[in-house]
């Protein structure tokens, strides 16, 4: 993935009010999520099943 998707590049895009890259790093985004879904909440899914799991093994 290129750095002008990287969430430093978002940043510098957004300070510099580049609206055509904003609009281009919002076209990735939302083709992401239609292909991943919402992968943040996913990870957080994990991670509770994960700790509830290990709190069975210990």
């Amino acid at each position: 993935m290129s750095s002008q998707y990287s969430h430093q590049g978002v940043i510098d895009a957004i300070r510099k009010g580049d609206l055509p890259r904003l609009k281009a790093v919002l076209a990735v985004a939302e083709q992401h999520l239609a292909t991943y879904g919402d992968v943040a909440t996913m990870v957080q899914l994990l991670r509770v099943e994960i700790s509830k799991l290990e709190e069975h093994e210990g």
